[in-house]
């Protein structure tokens, strides 16, 4: 279970769809983690797909993309994404990369 921060809320309760890294406080410390925030159906190809796909794009003003492949339709894959803002990001990415783990919480929306 996962209590997101007042920040997360906000901006959770503000956006349909997200991705966001942050460092969550784990049971052994501070740990990696992947928030999303999609649709219901698209938590079913999250779920149900053996691979958790993560993309990271580079953007023209020097700034960083990142987020979860859906394979819904193999010809148009969905995406969820974000553009990295805050430095607990760019934590939780670097220790990702060192580590190889991550843990995920997902959160659905219907409509």
């Amino acid at each position: 279970m996962h209590i997101l921060s007042r920040r997360h809320h906000i901006e959770f309760s503000s956006v349909p769809q997200l991705t966001r890294m942050t460092m969550a406080h784990g049971s052994t410390g501070p740990e990696s983690t992947l928030l999303i925030k999609t649709l219901s159906l698209s938590i079913k190809y999250l779920t149900y797909s053996n691979v958790l796909q993560l993309f990271f794009i580079n953007l023209p003003d020097n700034r960083l993309a990142y987020g979860v492949k859906i394979d819904n339709d193999p010809d148009h894959p969905g995406f969820v994404w974000s553009v990295m803002e805050y430095e607990d990001e760019r934590n939780a990415l670097l220790a990702l990369f060192k580590y190889s783990a991550c843990t995920v919480f997902i959160f659905a929306i219907s409509r």
